[in-house]
């Protein structure tokens, strides 16, 4: 069953996963390898999926990131908002992320 964030949501980066920067590509990839993990998994971010995951540090809530990159972007809040809310989803799902506080 997918896990459906919400505005409140305060997340941070799973410590399995690690963001980083390679040949100008910002990727998050595995730090483990099982059976759970495909080891060449790869995830690569654009510009605006970059910034966002920089600022899902477990001390502010999806609605907050939404509003401090709105202006950045050029995008309206409730449409950046709705963007992260579905790209925290797919990164939930992938275990990329987890709650900071329940």
């Amino acid at each position: 069953m997918p896990i459906k964030p919400k505005p409140d949501d305060i997340l941070r980066p799973s410590k399995d996963f690690l963001g980083l920067e390679v040949d100008g590509v910002f990727v998050i990839a595995s730090l483990i390898h099982g059976k759970e993990y495909k080891q060449d998994e790869v995830f690569e971010l654009d510009d605006i999926s970059k910034r966002i995951w920089q600022l899902l540090d477990g001390r502010r809530s999806l609605k907050e990131i939404a509003g401090m990159l709105s202006s950045d972007f050029g995008i309206s809040h409730n449409e950046l908002q709705e963007d992260i809310l579905e790209l925290t989803e797919k990164f939930l799902e992938k275990d990329l992320l987890i709650k900071a506080i329940e």
